[in-house]
């Protein structure tokens, strides 16, 4: 599930020194669901169960963000994937998420 995968990543990074923050745009949709800051570095990651993508608006303001120069990374279908992402271990109990 996409909440599963989204919690493992926020462990894994809090436990390395990530600040993490679940995000959601006031009177705007397509918010990316997480918000990670370390050392200066500003990552945005939105999470979806395997074979499920970003679409419509969320996919117009994922790209905005992007182009605009956001580090944004989308799609994300594995604990494994969002921690590689951040350069942080996967906390142990979360490496079998998908």
């Amino acid at each position: 599930m996409e909440a599963d995968i989204e919690q493992g990543v926020v462990a894994s990074a809090e436990a390395d020194g990530w600040l993490c923050r679940k995000l959601e745009w006031q009177g705007r949709k397509g918010a990316p669901d997480q918000f990670f800051v370390k050392c200066g570095r500003v990552v945005l990651l939105e999470f979806k169960d395997h074979n499920e993508e970003a679409r419509g608006q969320q996919l117009l303001e994922l790209r905005r963000l992007k182009k605009a120069g956001a580090e944004v990374y989308w799609d994300i279908d594995s604990v494994r994937q969002g921690c590689k992402i951040l350069g942080c271990p996967v906390r142990r109990g979360f490496a079998c998420i998908r």
